[in-house]
């Protein structure tokens, strides 16, 4: 395989890990706030974004 397919191959995996991670987390949050997990503590860990795009995927 050529070096600027290997490079693009590459990439695109690292893109499709960073977007199935952003994915779950933002699953999670949804877990957590139908569980009745108070927002103050799900921003512990995880961010104020993740926590708002949850929101609008509720």
């Amino acid at each position: 395989m050529c070096k600027a397919w290997e490079e693009h191959r590459e990439t695109g995996l690292r893109e499709g890990r960073e977007t199935g991670r952003r994915e779950e987390r933002i699953s999670s949050i949804r877990n957590m706030v139908e569980l009745g997990v108070p927002k103050e503590k799900i921003l512990i860990k995880y961010t104020l974004a993740e926590y708002e795009e949850a929101m609008k995927q509720s």
